[in-house]
C-alpha cells in the first residue's frame, strides 16, 4: 500500500490499495475512488468516546473505511479546510496524539481512541477541546494541518513553547504544561488578560519527542469567515 502526495499546494492524499488492503479515514474526506473499492464505515475510537466527541466537539460518530476485496485501486483523500498534509511511519513504541480535526487517514494496523485531556489543557488549551485522538500501533498515518505542517524535536535540555492553536500533533511521551503569562497577581485579571490577548496563553512541551506544528490558526479563519459573511449580509 502506497500513501502519495499529489499537488504542490493544499495536495490531494492518493493511497494505492491491493486486494486484501484497508484504510480508516476521517468521515467526509473520501474525494474518489475506483470502482472496485468498498467504503463503510465503522463506530470512532469506541462507542463511550464516540458519543463524548459528538456531543462535546460535535463531531461525526463514525471513521470510514475503505478497503480492497477484489481489485486494487486507488482512492484519493482531502481535509475540509485548506491544509498541508504529512505521512508518517508510526510504531506501537512511538504513539501520538493529535488535536481536532488533524487526522486524515491511516493503514489498518493503526489503533484509534479518543482521550480526555486534562481540564486546564482542554479550557485553555487552544484546539482540542476535552477529547484529543490518539494512534498506536504499527503502519502509517497521514495528518492534516491548516496551512503549512512543520516539525519540531523537543528533548530533555530544550523545551517548546507555543500557541497550541497551531500544534497539529505530539509524540504521547511529550508533557505538557499550559501557563498564563502575565504580571498581575490577580489570578482573574491573569485569566481576562489571558483570554483578551490569546498568545499569553502557551503550551510548554517537555521531554523527548517530537510536535506537529501548521502555519495558519484554523479558530481564527472560522471567526474571520463568520465576521466577513455577517457583513456581507
Amino acid at each position: 500500500m502506497e500513501f502519495n502526495l499529489k499537488g504542490s499546494s493544499d495536495p490531494f492524499l492518493s493511497i494505492n490499495l491491493e486486494i486484501g488492503d484497508r484504510i480508516f479515514c476521517e468521515s467526509n474526506s473520501m474525494i474518489s475512488l475506483d470502482d472496485g473499492l468498498e467504503l463503510n464505515a465503522k463506530v470512532n475510537g469506541g462507542i463511550l468516546g464516540s458519543v463524548a466527541k459528538k456531543l462535546f466537539n460535535n463531531k461525526s460518530f463514525f471513521t470510514q473505511f475503505i478497503e480492497s476485496k477484489t481489485k486494487s485501486g486507488e482512492v484519493l483523500l482531502s481535509p475540509q479546510l485548506p491544509s498541508d498534509i504529512k505521512v508518517l511511519s508510526l510504531s506501537k513504541d512511538n504513539p501520538i496524539c493529535l488535536n481536532d480535526g488533524s487526522f486524515l487517514a491511516a493503514t489498518e494496523g493503526i489503533d484509534l481512541n479518543i482521550k480526555t485531556q486534562k481540564i486546564k489543557i482542554a479550557l485553555f488549551g487552544g484546539r482540542g477541546g476535552l477529547f484529543v485522538t490518539e494512534l498506536n500501533g504499527d503502519g502509517t498515518v497521514a495528518i492534516s494541518g491548516f496551512g503549512t505542517i512543520i516539525e519540531k524535536n523537543i528533548s530533555p535540555n530544550s523545551p517548546l513553547i507555543v500557541d497550541n492553536n497551531f500544534v497539529v500533533g505530539w509524540t504521547k511521551n511529550l508533557t505538557q504544561e499550559i501557563n498564563i503569562k502575565t504580571t498581575n497577581k490577580n489570578i482573574f485579571q491573569n485569566l481576562f488578560n489571558s483570554l483578551k490577548s490569546g498568545e499569553i496563553i502557551t503550551n510548554k512541551f517537555s521531554g523527548e519527542g517530537t510536535v506537529y506544528l501548521c502555519s495558519k490558526n484554523r479558530n481564527q479563519y472560522i471567526h474571520w469567515l463568520r465576521y466577513v459573511t455577517h457583513i456581507a449580509k
